[in-house]
């Protein structure tokens, strides 16, 4: 499979600042810190510099913020249903035993 755009900057012989600078779209001190190859052997430290970069960087975050409220109350209701549910299953018992 063919590497995305970006990728294939970051891996052409010789890549320099220019084609770290258009991968990812940061500020000069970025750019200091992507030029260490180094750096950039290590793909998941390159991978976290690039995120945090980005441009719309702060939408995401404050995205995953939400996810995990929303998450967290998906959690807290699904607790509750479960309650219900065992207690419907306790009345429905009891209803049973009445009845016969």
């Amino acid at each position: 499979p063919a590497a995305s755009p970006a990728r294939q900057r970051l891996k052409s012989p010789g890549g320099g600042k220019e084609n770290l600078a258009q991968a990812s779209g940061g500020g000069a001190e970025d750019m200091d810190v992507l030029a260490n190859t180094n750096l950039l052997a290590d793909r998941n430290k390159a991978f976290e510099l690039f995120r945090k970069s980005y441009r719309k960087s702060e939408a995401i975050e404050e995205n995953k913020i939400l996810l995990k409220e929303k998450f967290q109350e998906a959690k807290s209701l699904g607790r509750v249903v479960s309650e219900c549910k065992q207690s419907i299953s306790g009345y429905k018992a009891s209803i049973e035993k009445r009845r016969m």
